[in-house]
């Protein structure tokens, strides 16, 4: 008994000293004609117990190889090996521990190599081990694939199935009585139809229609076909399918039938594509595939398109973009199932159109769409009558799409200037135009002040001034237009006391400062107005309404003062308000020296002596003058006097405030006019 049979048939294992042969590759295993096949094994040994005696590969029931662990010598190559010694190699790899706690089991694994591997090497093997007197197998399938090569091939590419053209009256043409035609009898007629010099093709292709109407046999009806051509596949493939267009996938017309090379064990085989000639199939193209069973796909290319001729009876518009904005490309595209193609033209319910047409005569392009451009469009298809050579049919397109224009334009203002006095009222309307009919915002320095149409400024305020924007939005953009608001009003004085400080240039002196704020619109013309002959030049500074005089060096007043501050407009002639430095401030007023009396003092007494005897009678005689009917003055005269006179007399302060003064205006507080009669009094200075 040689080697192999004694593994093979090995029994009664007295301990166990290794653990079951494990396979490593999935199974089968699939391998490329021409590749290397690796079949590996591994198991883990016991190291206590016997060592391995050998190792035996073999593909069925033959020994390939044989691996013995203590003596190389004894291993070797079976003469009767299927597979070549010069097509294998064995790798044995020791890999390490196999139990973490218990160092004396290893594992091991054995791998056996198949070169250029081929459809007639065996597709099972096994692997055998023994060790001490345990004897274990492991069996592995591995098998062969070949890729086809895969090709298309074009039989019948082309049918008419367009109606066939009447027959025309012509005696020196053979009649045919095809009311009951026996197929035997179908080459006779063509043979007897092409014999005649110049027989027209219809001729022709009316028999063919008649023989169709008969019930020709299949080889008469009107169909395109494609072959699928397979060699060199190995297995025999599991499926063949072809592909026409994008996906419409479509079995065999028949089933495939499957040939073997003896030699080389490949398959091969012609699938046939049969094909009724139907309109719906032209020009598209068919591809083949073939799955071999272990799910591998081979495809073939694409072969040529279909040509089905056929009638014109079905003519679409499509418009791109069919809702466009104003100044957009619009693209109007025209299709049809004719084969011939025909040619087209666009139609429209609003006028004819300057269109461009593109090479291929389907697509006309509108440049720069405008608002006149909406409305329906649809295309017309042109064809020559087969049965009226010359003659031309036209056919509709089924629907008639509508063209939308959306648009947008500048909006209309009631009012696009407004000039209003404070408090006034005001209403504004913006109209928008556009379509679909925009929406109207008003927005004032970026912020909307208004969500409708209407603008409402209700008892405006000078804040209400500046430039307003109406802004219409839909969905073709945006648009808007400026309105510029101006409120105007009288003026305001604000007329604050004087700030009164010791002066910083000259000592025992004073630092009087005023400062006058005006509101009104236009703005107001603004002075400070020191008293006439006050002595003493102030510093004014003027800006944004307000305007500052400044006293540097003011030595102490010996009676009160009183300044003015006169503002003006268009709406306002003449405006002021006063403020009077007096007793309340350090530098207002020089009290008299004390001390007994004096020389001074005496003369004193004896002119209030004087006084009493003189000057009582003086008074009554001016008293009586003064209560005399005064002589008329016109307004002019008093206005001068008032200017030349108003600044020169002394008055106490009571006196400055009293007279005929004009009212304050309505939108100022409890404030006094400068009449052209008023008089400023003017106060000289304690030397």
């Amino acid at each position: 008994m040689d080697t192999l049979s004694r593994i093979l048939v090995l029994s009664g294992l007295l301990r166990v000293t290794f653990s079951d042969i494990v396979v490593l590759q999935e199974q089968p295993q699939w391998i490329k004609v021409g590749e290397i096949a690796a079949v590996a094994a591994r198991w883990e040994q016991n190291l206590g117990a016997d060592v391995m005696q050998f190792l035996v590969w073999s593909a069925d029931d033959q020994g390939i190889r044989k691996e013995t662990r203590n003596d190389q010598n004894s291993s070797f190559v079976y003469a009767s090996s299927p597979i070549p010694a010069d097509r294998q190699t064995i790798e044995m790899d020791w890999e390490g521990q196999a139990k973490p706690d218990d160092p004396s089991w290893i594992v091991q694994k054995s791998v056996l190599h198949i070169l250029d591997f081929q459809v007639t090497d065996p597709e099972e093997y096994s692997c055998s081990i023994e060790i001490g007197r345990e004897l274990k197998t492991a069996i592995s399938v591995v098998k062969a694939y070949a890729l086809p090569t895969v090709t298309i091939e074009n039989v019948t590419m082309e049918a008419d199935v367009r109606a066939p053209i009447p027959e025309t009256d012509d005696a020196d043409y053979p009649e045919y009585n095809t009311t009951e035609v026996d197929n035997a009898d179908l080459d006779d007629m063509y043979n007897a139809a092409e014999s005649v010099p110049d027989y027209p093709d219809r001729k022709k292709r009316q028999v063919d229609a008649t023989l169709e109407d008969a019930g020709p046999v299949e080889e008469d009806a009107k169909y395109v076909e494609v072959a699928c051509n397979i060699q060199g596949a190995y297995p025999q493939p599991e499926k063949v399918e072809f592909t026409i267009g994008e996906s419409e996938t479509m079995q065999p017309s028949e089933t495939p039938v499957w040939s073997q090379d003896p030699v080389s064990r490949f398959y091969s085989s012609r699938v046939i594509l049969k094909l009724a000639a139907d309109p719906m199939y032209d020009g598209k193209r068919v591809a083949c595939s073939v799955t071999l069973p272990n799910m591998e796909v081979v495809e073939s290319e694409l072969s040529p398109p279909f040509v089905i001729l056929h009638e014109t009876d079905k003519v679409t518009t499509t418009i791109s973009p069919g809702d466009a904005i104003e100044g957009e490309i619009v693209v109007i595209e025209c299709r049809a199932n004719g084969n011939p193609a025909p040619r087209f033209t666009v139609k429209s319910d609003v006028g004819d159109e300057d269109f461009t047409e593109d090479e291929s005569g389907k697509k006309f392009t509108i440049a720069g769409v405008t608002r006149q451009h909406q409305g329906r469009y649809w295309c017309v298809a042109s064809f020559d009558d087969r049965a009226d050579p010359g003659s031309v049919n036209t056919l509709d397109s089924e629907d008639k799409p509508e063209l939308v224009v959306r648009y947008i334009d500048t909006p209309d203002l009631s009012r696009n200037e407004i000039t209003g006095k404070k408090g006034d009222n005001v209403q504004v309307t913006c109209t928008a135009k556009g379509s679909p009919q925009p929406s109207a915002t008003w927005r004032k320095n970026g912020e909307t002040v208004s969500s409708s149409s209407v603008l409402m400024l209700d008892d405006m305020k000078y804040a209400d001034s500046g430039n307003y924007l109406c802004v219409t939005t839909n969905d073709a953009g945006e648009k808007n237009k400026e309105l510029t608001v101006r409120v105007e009003g009288s003026c305001n004085i604000q007329f604050n006391q004087p700030d009164v400080s010791a002066s910083k240039v000259e000592k025992n002196a004073y630092r009087i400062a005023f400062e006058c704020t005006t509101t009104g619109k236009p703005e107001c013309a603004v002075s400070i107005v020191p008293p006439k002959n006050f002595g003493l030049d102030g510093k004014t500074s003027k800006g944004n309404g307000v305007v500052t005089m400044v006293y540097e060096s003011v030595p102490k007043l010996s009676a009160p003062v009183k300044f003015a501050c006169v503002a003006s407009n268009k709406h306002t002639p003449k405006y002021n308000k006063t403020v009077q430095v007096d007793s309340k401030f350090e530098a207002c007023c020089s009290e008299p020296s004390k001390g007994g009396l004096g020389t001074g003092a005496i003369v004193g007494i004896l002119l209030l002596v004087l006084v009493v005897v003189i000057g009582i009678p003086l008074a009554c005689y001016f008293v009586k003058k003064r209560n005399a009917p005064p002589k008329k003055k016109t307004t002019d005269e008093e206005a001068g006097a008032g200017e030349k006179e108003g600044l020169n007399r002394e008055t106490s302060s009571e006196d400055s405030d009293t007279g005929s003064l004009p009212p304050p205006p309505a939108d100022s507080d409890t404030d006094h006019r400068l009449g052209n009669a008023h008089e400023m009094s003017t106060f000289s200075t304690n030397k």
